[in-house]
């Protein structure tokens, strides 16, 4: 089995679940290489623009454009490559290492762009569909409430058999609940939610270094 980036590109990146015990490998290699002297460790850097740009606005690799699903599907790789490369450090090498593994964030910071109860709800969406899309399951196991209530009602607006937003098995959620020593944030800038602004303004912003109107809605 190749290991390059494009070999497992071409297999579907982090859309296959086949990565997840790839990663796994990799970060064994990793802990038995160098935990003798690296004693913090990272298994995933911004998580949330790894999927949501490469897999959604296509602006980064792979630079696919497909906002409404492979988001979703790519997230679920990542948190499940993370729980099972932290649970593997945590038995195998934190006790004899004596390090720590973690993961680092990507979040904006969302204020509401009124005072108004529904602009206050926004922004705590937006939040959680940005913070707490990665945060929530190493913490707590499963993904934010908001998503799955939202994700879930907008699937079925659409007819869809199931919702977009994969659901955690047991297994998993257990795995990924206090799958944590550190969490790390990158932030780097702060924007204003309105309830019910349409998606394309999110787009906007992204791409636009004057703007600064956002929403998840």
């Amino acid at each position: 089995m190749e290991y390059n980036q494009e070999a497992l590109e071409l297999k579907g990146g982090w859309l296959n679940e086949d990565l997840i015990q790839h990663f796994s490998n990799f970060a064994y290699f990793a802990f038995e290489t160098f935990g003798d002297r690296v004693k913090t460790w990272i298994t995933f850097n911004a998580a949330y623009s790894i999927c949501q740009y490469g897999y959604g606005f296509g602006s980064l690799a792979p630079g696919i454009v497909d906002p409404a699903e492979k988001p979703y599907v790519c997230g679920h790789t990542v948190l499940k490559s993370h729980a099972l490369a932290y649970r593997l450090y945590e038995s195998v090498f934190k006790p004899i290492q004596n390090g720590r593994c973690g993961m680092t964030m990507f979040t904006t910071w969302y204020e509401p762009g009124s005072d108004l109860s529904e602009d206050i709800a926004a922004a705590e969406r937006a939040m959680n569909f940005e913070l707490g899309w990665f945060t929530n399951p190493i913490i707590s196991g499963n993904y934010p409430d908001v998503m799955l209530e939202y994700v879930g009602r907008k699937s079925n607006q659409e007819g869809l058999t199931k919702s977009r937003l994969p659901i955690f098995e047991v297994k998993w959620q257990i795995a990924l609940k206090g799958s944590w020593d550190f969490l790390g944030i990158n932030h780097y800038t702060t924007s204003k939610s309105l309830n019910g602004i349409k998606f394309h303004i999110i787009v906007s912003f992204f791409y636009c270094n004057t703007c600064n109107l956002v929403t998840i809605c």
